[in-house]
């Protein structure tokens, strides 16, 4: 598999380097959220940076990356239909191939300067939520995004 830096020397800066759509799940009646999968190398794009999403044919649209910067599993975008490119992208299906460019911006690494480390905030996060008295809240990222063992409520 080619890596990232690679991919971009070949096809250029500008290219859309494709991907294919793995999951699409409806987070309200008008936003979706997409999976993305590259079929060669891979971008890891960090908090608060953003990619610009490409429906061929239609367009293309700047949109912050929603998931785990960290990890290796898939690109994930939350997209709200809102003109012609998001619906389109909005309505991609599995399997379905999209466009990416990207990433751009700069980071904020907001949880690395206040704790020090992503393990240290959540840390913090999870000490203020107890001085609140959020008795059943328990955070394990700082995105807020589920995974096992975390559990917010107003209580």
């Amino acid at each position: 598999m080619a890596s990232a830096s690679a991919e971009r020397a070949v096809r250029g800066a500008m290219t859309p380097v494709p991907h294919r759509v793995v999951s699409r799940r409806p987070e309200t009646a008008d936003t979706w959220t997409l999976e993305l999968e590259p079929f060669a190398g891979s971008i890891r794009p960090r908090a608060g940076q953003f990619d610009m999403l490409h429906a061929f044919g239609v367009g293309e649209v700047p949109i912050s990356t929603s998931g785990d910067h960290e990890g290796d599993g898939p690109l994930t975008h939350t997209i709200r239909a809102v003109g012609a490119v998001t619906r389109v992208l909005c309505a991609l299906e599995p399997g379905a191939v999209v466009g990416v460019r990207g990433p751009f911006g700069t980071e904020w690494p907001l949880a690395e300067a206040v704790g020090g480390s992503l393990d240290n905030f959540v840390a913090m996060m999870n000490k203020q939520a107890q001085a609140w008295g959020l008795k059943n809240t328990q955070f394990r990222n700082v995105t807020g995004l589920s995974e096992a063992g975390h559990h917010a409520s107003a209580r």
